[in-house]
């Protein structure tokens, strides 16, 4: 019902105004009327007052007097008019009469004049009363219609409304609420054929407002696209920090989550670390921005510690659903660009280097301005300080060069005729430097138009190499008389002649030079069991499918005679040609010694088997040596050594100091037979046995041997570090801890009286093998003995001092050698002695 109240108070609204505009008219149609009528009133008082003038103006008094009355009683029959006098000329009214009248008159007097004398006058009144009161009446007349008209519409309007227009302007209302809601299609639809119109207009209007919607909702879809499948990173964020959306560019570059930098604390956090805190200042003022803005370029770290360099440029747009202002960021990824320019100053960097090294220079001369250009180098060489453009003065280029005619000439001649520009001068550097000998290189460079505008050029520095040329004829000429006076002979020839040989080649095959060169072919020098090979091997390099060749082969000289030679030729080419080029000596006397020597080896051959047929049966007999030495020798000894502990145990009550004395000296000197027997025992197995070279832990071998000696260590009151770091190494693991313990024995046994005896057992990896040293603080030796000490039975100790075979460093030589090992001693007397082992690393290969 507010709908209808709303059309009721339009609907009077509109009345009223109606009303107001009929009465607007209404007067401004009176006013219209009563200015017509004025007017026309106007216009009949003034023709009365001419036909008055006219009736004045007749010269016969009496005739003027009778016109003058028979006009105005036909004027004053007028019921306009009211009033009306006439006088003549001295003022005798000729006629006057008037009428009761109101107060709305129009009113003339007029003097009339004949021949410019005055000759009468005339007053008229004519009444507006009969045309007001008629313009009154219409005016009510049209003020009662107008209010009758008003009132009718009204009622009508009313009546229309609460019988018609209810049921419409209900369902109007619906159709309304439902566009609001967000339905744009009629569920309620107009009665009356005459609604249908205003129904097709209500449908078409949802239909549009609905394809305006889906046109803006694909808008921003194609918008969203738009930004996450742009090439470039883009991301929107609010000045809260929300970022309201990051593109997919932004995350693959950088490789964050979307949730990793939901906020711009997120994102300065993560990209610009100890730095976060400046930008994030910088960052809050483009929220007030009202133009776009160019932010510059920042490094960013990624999430996978790469950094990359972008070039931000900000935005202002239109403010959230919720009031937010809103900036949109765009980045360019210049990071391979930067690496780019970075590259080409590197690369500009490396040219100048290059010029500088290579003492090459670049010009330029324009044709069009007469500028020449230079490189740093260009500068250099003419001994020339570069200005900041490295314009180059053509006074200060002509003033180093004497030949400056020669050279201006030539630089005519490109311009005018392309004629090439190469030329070598010399030149005089301004900074008074020891004169210069250029290459001078240029070309001509024109226009799209084929004219020439340019000419760029190099000049290169080749003092050295002219210098160097010169030393190369010089050598040249050296080698050349080296060559002919070589005792090889040297050669040249393509596949059928000979083109050079020097004077050593012509005596070997009894020829003079001019002979071979002029009449012989390369293989006529060769003999002829042994051509096919020559013509083999010179094809193979001709060809290019052997480029050298080194062999024997036997030549024939001119008179018939063969010799050995040994060749060496190899392929070269000369102007395209392939060629043979090479030498040969004469080696028939060497191949004579040679077969000496191989009868002399064939002799020594049947003699080394002979030598080592006896060596076999030497070494049996060692073998049978030894099996003796262990059982034969050591039964008499045990049997000297049981008989004297008997004469001990059952008669040393009938033997005096002295015959005890002389027991104890055989049971030592048994026991010194049996360690010196089982010594060279150990010494024949050590040169007999089989060795294993097994992968080895260094330090837990040395640490097994100290352990074994423990108790001897303990007795003696000694003490043996072990520092050595984690060690590998292959040896035999049997023969390498024999070798350390006769080294700990050797340690133990000569140390210095009264002082405890002190080891220590270290080592160091090498790149192929490991060391091993064994350092104790005992009495020493001479260096001088450094060698001897490792020889079998060589002492330097009298036995009554330090018991002992002399066999045990011995057997350490012995089987380090056949470890593929070494080992040798350092020491000084009185400073004890450090022996080393050197033991081939894990890796090493078996020998």
């Amino acid at each position: 019902m507010q709908n209808y109240s709303i059309i009721w108070r339009v609907t009077m609204s509109l009345t009223t105004i109606v009303s107001l505009v009929s009465l607007l008219m209404a007067t401004l149609f009176y006013l219209h009327i009563n200015r017509h009528i004025n007017k026309e009133l106007e216009e009949k008082a003034d023709t009365m007052i001419e036909l008055m003038g006219g009736a004045l103006e007749i010269p016969l008094w009496d005739l003027n007097q009778l016109a003058v009355k028979r006009i105005s009683d036909t004027l004053i029959q007028d019921n306009l008019v009211v009033q009306l006098k006439v006088k003549a000329r001295l003022g005798n009214i000729i006629y006057s009469i008037e009428k009761d009248h109101g107060m709305a008159l129009i009113y003339r007097k007029t003097t009339i004049q004949h021949h410019q004398e005055m000759i009468g006058e005339v007053e008229l009144a004519i009444t507006k009363d009969f045309a007001q009161k008629n313009l009154e009446d219409l005016l009510w007349l049209l003020t009662i219609t107008t209010s009758l008209i008003l009132v009718t519409i009204i009622a009508t309007t009313r009546m229309i409304i609460r019988r018609y227009l209810r049921k419409p302007l209900q369902n109007i209302n619906d159709i309304a609420n439902s566009y609001a809601a967000g339905i744009y299609t009629i569920t309620s639809p107009l009665p009356y054929l005459e609604f249908q119109p205003l129904e097709r207009i209500l449908a078409d209007m949802g239909r549009t407002i609905q394809q305006q919607i889906s046109a803006l909702q694909d808008s921003e879809e194609r918008f969203r696209r738009a930004i996450q499948d742009a090439p470039f990173p883009i991301v929107i964020h609010a000045e809260d920090g929300e970022f309201l959306m990051v593109n997919q560019r932004w995350l693959d570059i950088t490789g964050y989550a979307r949730d990793e930098i939901a906020t711009i604390a997120d994102w300065t956090e993560r990209a610009y670390g100890e730095g976060r805190r400046q930008m994030r200042e910088g960052i809050d003022r483009l929220y007030a921005l009202d133009r776009p803005q160019a932010e510059g370029e920042f490094v960013i770290a990624c999430k996978d510690g790469r950094q990359r360099i972008w070039d931000f440029s900000t935005s202002p747009l239109s403010r959230a659903s919720d009031g937010r202002r809103t900036v949109i960021s765009i980045a360019a990824d210049v990071t391979e660009r930067k690496q780019a320019e970075n590259a080409a100053r590197l690369t500009q960097a490396r040219l100048q280097k290059a010029q500088a090294i290579g003492h090459v220079g670049s010009w330029e001369y324009d044709l069009i301005t007469g500028q020449i250009w230079g490189s740093d180098e260009s500068f250099r060489i003419y001994g020339i300080t570069p200005p900041s453009d490295n314009a180059l003065s053509i006074t200060q280029v002509e003033a180093c060069i004497p030949e400056r005619e020669r050279v201006h000439q030539a630089l005519v001649d490109l311009i005018s005729e392309n004629r090439p520009y190469n030329l070598q001068f010399t030149i005089n550097p301004l900074n008074e430097a020891p004169p210069i000998i250029i290459t001078s290189v240029a070309e001509l460079l024109h226009d799209q138009h084929g004219q020439p505008v340019k000419v760029a050029g190099v000049i290169h520095d080749v003092t050295e190499q002219v210098k160097a040329l010169d030393a190369l004829r010089g050598s040249e000429a050296r080698f050349r008389g080296l060559v002919e006076q070589s005792i090889a002979g040297i050669y040249i020839f393509s596949r059928d002649r000979f083109l050079y040989v020097n004077r050593r080649f012509a005596e070997i095959f009894g020829y003079n030079e001019a002979e071979i060169l002029e009449r012989l072919a390369p293989t006529d020098v060769v003999a002829p069991e042994d051509r096919p090979l020559a013509i083999r091997r010179v094809e193979d390099r001709i060809l290019g499918r052997l480029q050298g060749a080194h062999y024997t082969a036997q030549g024939l000289r001119k008179d018939g005679t063969r010799i050995w030679l040994e060749i060496h030729g190899n392929r070269i080419e000369v102007d395209g040609e392939p060629l043979v080029a090479g030498m040969l000596l004469d080696i028939t006397e060497r191949k004579q010694a040679e077969d000496e020597i191989r009868r002399l080896n064939a002799e020594l051959e049947i003699r080394v088997s002979e030598r080592t047929a006896q060596l076999e049966v030497a070494n049996k007999e060692l073998e049978t040596f030894a099996y003796s030495v262990s059982h034969d020798l050591k039964a008499p000894l045990r049997g000297i050594d049981g008989y004297s502990r008997l004469l001990q145990e059952d008669y040393a009550s009938r033997l005096d100091a002295e015959g005890r004395l002389f027991i104890q000296n055989i049971q030592q000197g048994v026991g010194q037979m049996r360690d010196l027997i089982d010594d060279l025992l150990a010494y024949s197995r050590m040169e007999r046995r089989t060795l294993r070279h097994d992968p080895l832990d260094l330090v837990q071998l040395v640490e097994k041997v100290v352990a074994e000696r423990a108790g001897d260590i303990a007795a003696q009151g000694a003490t043996v570090r072990v520092a050595a770091p984690p060690l590998a190494g292959r040896a035999d693991p049997e023969g390498l801890a024999q070798v350390l313990r006769n080294l700990l024995d050797n340690a133990l046994k000569f140390g210095c009286p009264g002082i405890p005896v002190a080891v220590e057992i270290g080592g160091q990896a090498g790149p192929v093998s490991a060391t091993l040293w064994v350092r104790d603080n005992g009495i020493g030796f001479d260096s001088k003995f450094h060698d001897r000490i490792f020889d079998i039975f060589q002492r330097l100790q009298r036995t009554e001092d330090y018991p002992g075979t002399g066999i045990g460093l011995a057997i350490a030589r012995k089987a380090m050698q056949r470890m593929n090992g070494r080992v040798w001693a350092e020491s000084n007397p009185g400073q004890g002695a450090t022996f080393y082992l050197e033991i081939p690393a894990d890796d090493a290969p078996i020998g």
